[in-house]
């Protein structure tokens, strides 16, 4: 199995849970073991190649404002990295600068 989660709620005795439980369970154990997958986001990202400046026209009523997106993978979670620093205080600086 994986990823299953059951949520009950409410008064549901115990032992009656269980036994409905058990065909459920049986079906699933019966198609046996699922095969590997690769997570998605783990695998190392290649370096750019090249950098681009890209203007980006786009209808609005008033020219002045736009709204930008900026992403990037980052470590990994947990790990400890000076850098997770630096790119906090970049997003801050460009959130608010403009």
């Amino acid at each position: 199995m994986d990823n299953l989660c059951l949520i009950v709620t409410g008064k549901v005795p115990q032992a009656e849970f269980f036994n409905a439980l058990k065909p459920v369970e049986a079906k699933v154990v019966s198609k046996g073991a699922l095969p590997p997958i690769t997570r998605p986001w783990t695998t190392p990202v290649p370096p750019f190649e090249t950098t681009a400046d890209v203007d980006i026209s786009f209808p609005s009523d008033d020219e002045e404002v736009g709204a930008a997106l900026l992403g990037w993978r980052g470590p990994k979670y947990g790990v400890s990295n000076p850098f997770v620093v630096f790119y906090s205080y970049l997003f801050l600086f460009i959130a608010f600068r403009f």
